[in-house]
């Protein structure tokens, strides 16, 4: 069974919420001194069961900022690193949806290779399940999962990720989720606001 890790003390501000339940807000310095928590626990794992890893995949887009944090302190170059297009939720919306699957590696990236599969949070489970299967279905050799915060409340698939730095069973916002508002105002997004984009251009010729 590969080994868990989380460390004893919230990284975050917690408050309670009116409906019962509690969030936690993350800053930048306290996602990566957590992001550093789960470098410790992957590095444990590797002791504990002489696992080693030749490929990082990383589910976008939670899964960036840890992986910057571990692909620099475990060595991982570009060409180890790839790119998992999965998930679960549409944007603006909180409630899971089908999978929506984008980008993703081929079988020479992955058969045969030991893969550090890395996301932010696993929360119900069927995002990182998906994505495991995926790599597996690719041929990886063995396919572990690294994430900053798993919610066992919250899961709907029995999924337990491998390694974790913390459990909490709450909301948890972590930076650059707030800047997420901008995005109905900004016309950088094609894919959100061709209609928009469209009219900005007809002013413009």
């Amino acid at each position: 069974m590969a080994a868990t890790f989380s460390p004893t003390v919230h990284i975050g501000t917690e408050t309670q919420l009116t409906d019962g339940g509690s969030k936690l807000t993350l800053n930048w310095e306290e996602m990566y001194a957590l992001a550093l928590e789960l470098a410790d626990g992957i590095e444990q794992h590797a002791i504990e069961t002489g696992e080693s890893f030749d490929v990082m995949a990383v589910l976008p887009r939670g899964g960036y900022f840890p992986a910057l944090i571990l692909s620099r302190r475990f060595g991982f170059r570009a060409h180890q690193i790839v790119h998992l297009g999965l998930t679960s939720y549409r944007d603006g919306e909180t409630q899971r949806s089908d999978e929506i699957i984008g980008q993703t590696p081929n079988g020479e990236e992955i058969a045969g290779r030991n893969v550090l599969l890395v996301d932010e949070v696993c929360d119900s489970g069927h995002t990182l399940m998906q994505a495991t299967h995926r790599l597996a279905r690719l041929g990886a050799h063995t396919v572990r999962s690294a994430v900053l915060h798993y919610k066992p409340e919250r899961s709907e698939t029995g999924y337990v990720p491998d390694i974790y730095a913390a459990s909490y069973n709450g909301w948890v916002v972590y930076p650059g989720e707030p800047d997420e508002a901008h995005a109905q105002f900004s016309c950088v997004n094609r894919a959100n606001h061709a209609p928009a984009l469209v009219d900005i251009e007809t002013r413009t010729v």
